[in-house]
């Protein structure tokens, strides 16, 4: 375990993504990375469930709310 040090490409991972989003380049990860939950907000869970499209939008919103947040930090609990 001491030969392992994840840290050290996090910042990579975070702007490139794993796999396979890593093996394609660089400037379009954020764009593979929206169409895959559009994928999933309007075909897939469509398919498997019986949702309406306003309920979708609504899930978007909510993602873009957390995506765009800062987490919170707690108060007092320790």
């Amino acid at each position: 375990m001491g030969q392992i040090k994840p840290l050290m490409h996090f910042k990579e991972y975070l702007t490139k993504g794993c796999y396979p989003f890593v093996l394609q380049s660089d400037q379009s990860y954020n764009h593979r990375l929206i169409g895959v939950i559009n994928q999933i907000l309007e075909v897939d869970m469509p398919y498997v469930t019986n949702i309406k499209y306003a309920q979708i939008d609504k899930i978007k919103k909510l993602i873009y709310l957390l995506s765009t947040s800062v987490p919170l930090k707690p108060k007092g609990i320790f």
